[in-house]
């Protein structure tokens, strides 16, 4: 979070009780990055750790929400700051999800969107992508896009797995060891008009030997990725 002077009292509160409200009963999956002492908020941080079974699962991803004075009427706009292989997300890292722009209502927060946001990962939409070589790999070659989405998140988002763990407990106020290992089906569901749900169990699936080869094959070429 940042300090700025440009948003009004309404919205400096109603943030500060949204980010309060995360503290204490986090997304599953997402850790706040913030100073409680700042005043002001224009940027959210939070790491997003990549649900199981799927190509991001052993990584975890940086994400950062911008938000202007015309808040909630208008959406935050949202970016990945680590490096991803998503077709909704592009390579200079914004992302394409309908509540950030058609969908968005001025009751939906940013609880939602972080949820939202976790959700893409386990059920990317290849219709409105953003990276058109991954929404391609997608539809047409999907051994090809998990090996290409695990080496990247290998590459670029491994250096935060160790730390997710910690950022989680100190992100909630009890402990997590009883929280459930899928995603859960009650946030999946929280995609307004999405076509294309899924569990995170159904991303990853296919022929493991195939894409353990192609991982492999593609790391011997990852300077040219």
């Amino acid at each position: 979070m940042s300090l700025s002077e440009n948003l009004p009292p309404g919205v400096i509160t109603k943030l500060f009780r949204e980010v309060q409200s995360l503290r204490d009963d986090p997304v599953h999956g997402v850790a706040l990055l913030h100073d409680a002492s700042q005043d002001v908020l224009t940027e959210i941080h939070a790491v997003i750790s990549g649900p199981e079974d799927t190509p991001y699962e052993s990584g975890a991803f940086r994400v950062k929400l911008v938000l202007s004075g015309d808040y909630p009427c208008q959406p935050p706009k949202g970016f990945f700051l680590t490096k991803i292989f998503h077709p909704n997300i592009s390579e200079q890292g914004e992302i394409c999800v309908n509540t950030l722009k058609r969908d968005w209502e001025a009751h939906l927060g940013i609880r939602h969107v972080l949820t939202v946001i976790r959700c893409l990962l386990i059920d990317p939409n290849p219709e409105s992508a953003l990276n058109e070589e991954a929404g391609r790999l997608l539809l047409e070659d999907y051994a090809s896009f998990a090996a290409r989405a695990r080496i990247w998140t290998e590459v670029h988002a491994s250096k935060w797995s160790s730390g997710m763990h910690d950022l989680d407990a100190r992100s909630a106020p009890g402990s997590h060891e009883d929280e459930p290992k899928s995603w859960p089906a009650y946030e999946r569901n929280a995609i307004p008009n999405a076509k294309h749900q899924s569990s995170p169990s159904s991303f990853g699936r296919g022929n493991k030997d195939a894409l353990n080869a192609s991982l492999r094959e593609k790391r011997r070429s990852l300077k040219r990725l």
